[in-house]
């Protein structure tokens, strides 16, 4: 591929250029694994961070070292909270810079990585299925494969969730960060609903916790109110035809309000 994307405008251009990169990578054809990996990394906005890390040390394990090194800085200004241990730094010169962060955020780091992992196979799985399907007017068999694999994945991650909240509860800020937190709510988010609803109270919780926002936990039950085939509340669900039946339309933008959630235009008055 070329560097047609000069600028990213979605999270599905990150995606392309990323699932790019790492079949370049498979073939051997390092360098040009390495320019659109930096064309994939352009935009902030767009970044999984764990993937700079994850990138960084598949090129480590080639030789690529400069590539390596730029990926890891590139996370380390980009998170101003992320930091490695000393047993396991790939940046020595910043471990003057990760003590201070350790002693900040003293996170689980074990924990953090988890979840965040979890968060990248979730979303790379799906959505090069999803990119896949909207090339196809009909459901191809590579296509069939990729749905079961984001299915396989989900099962993995489902299981995987439910260990982590049987033993820690739901993770907190202070322990793992932001984004690992938000990690969580999204497996969660693609559970099965009967998963879903056993966990609803607890990230009820975690929102009045200050640990997730109101407005994720706002989806979640609109999802499960729309699996249910109730009407939504919040408006956070569409389909095919545009947004699902919601519960009040004169009430929707001001519970929507109230988690954060900006106006649904069409129905401000």
């Amino acid at each position: 591929m070329s560097s047609d994307i000069k600028t990213l405008s979605s999270q599905d251009d990150y995606w392309r250029l990323i699932f790019h990169a790492d079949s370049l990578y498979e073939q051997g054809r390092y360098d040009d694994a390495i320019r659109a990996y930096t064309e994939a990394f352009a935009d902030d906005r767009y970044i999984f961070p764990s993937k700079l890390s994850s990138v960084a040390y598949k090129l480590r394990m080639v030789d690529k070292d400069e590539a390596a090194y730029k990926f890891d800085m590139h996370r380390i200004r980009m998170e101003k909270d992320y930091y490695q241990m000393p047993d396991s730094a790939t940046v020595p010169s910043y471990e003057d810079e990760f003590d201070k962060r350790a002693d900040i955020y003293n996170y689980d780091l074990s924990l953090k990585n988890h979840l965040e992992e979890m968060l990248e196979r979730d979303q790379a799985y799906r959505t090069q299925w999803i990119l896949s399907r909207q090339l196809h007017h009909e459901e191809t068999q590579y296509d069939i494969a990729l749905r079961l694999r984001a299915d396989s994945i989900d099962s993995l991650n489902q299981v995987e969730i439910r260990q982590i909240l049987k033993e820690h509860g739901f993770p907190k800020k202070t322990e793992v960060g932001t984004s690992a937190c938000e990690a969580a709510w999204i497996i969660i988010q693609h559970a099965p609903l009967d998963i879903q609803k056993e966990y609803l109270p607890m990230l009820e919780r975690a929102a009045t916790e200050g640990n997730i926002q109101a407005a994720l936990v706002a989806a979640l039950h609109d999802r499960i109110d729309v699996r249910e085939g109730r009407p939504q509340k919040y408006g956070t669900q569409r389909n095919h035809n545009g947004i699902c039946p919601l519960l009040n339309k004169k009430l929707v933008n001001q519970w929507r309000k109230e988690v954060g959630l900006p106006p649904l235009d069409e129905y401000s008055k």
